[in-house]
């Protein structure tokens, strides 16, 4: 029987992270962010109210093709040892848990998009990857961003790669504490304020 979060059989609790001004959603989306950096980019959007996938996207989120409904850029923070990272994602705020994304018609508009992924970047034909795509609450997904996309990537094979859906409980537990972490670092805390015990939490993260 599995005891990891995704699907956890215990209560993992968010109280030692408070964020009255964000949802539920919004939180677990914070500690399931990889690095600070991501955090601080996450967190900045939700503090004014945006989101990184919505318009205008990111400079460092460059269209690489689109349609009326979706649209592609290559991930500005690909996942370590990988040759090829691709975001597919819809141009309007559609969350994971929206109803409309998991339609038929939903899914042919967000496979057009794919297709033209496969026919322009030949890596993806010949030497394969993972598409993944991550759905629901992000409690339960280990996502990072709110609104629904899909990932395509092809690896280099220097290392593993790995894009985690499910934690065991105490990774969790130590994802919000990293979060606490990153808070502090936020308000001005720097990397020689911490403690033995906060470093090694970061570890190659900030």
């Amino acid at each position: 029987m599995s005891n990891v979060v995704g699907s956890h059989s215990m209560p993992i609790s968010l109280s030692p992270l408070w964020f009255p001004q964000f949802t539920k959603e919004q939180i677990w989306s914070l500690v399931n962010c990889r690095t600070y950096k991501q955090f601080r980019q996450m967190y900045e959007a939700y503090t004014n109210k945006t989101c990184v996938f919505d318009d205008p996207l990111p400079e460092n989120n460059v269209v690489l093709y689109s349609n009326a409904t979706h649209r592609m850029w290559h991930n500005p923070y690909p996942l370590k040892h990988t040759s090829l990272h691709l975001i597919i994602a819809p141009i309007r705020h559609i969350l994971g848990t929206d109803p409309t994304a998991f339609t038929l018609d939903y899914r042919r508009r967000e496979a057009e998009v794919i297709v033209w992924a496969y026919d322009t970047f030949p890596d993806l034909q010949k030497k394969g990857g993972g598409e993944v795509k991550r759905f629901g609450l992000l409690e339960h997904s280990c996502g990072t961003v709110e609104h629904d996309h899909r990932n395509l990537i092809v690896t280099d094979l220097s290392g593993d790669v790995r894009m985690t859906i499910a934690k065991k409980p105490k990774e969790t537990e130590a994802a919000i504490k990293r979060v606490g972490i990153y808070r502090e670092l936020y308000a001005g805390k720097t990397k020689e304020d911490l403690t033995p015990e906060q470093l090694e939490l970061v570890h190659d993260r900030i």
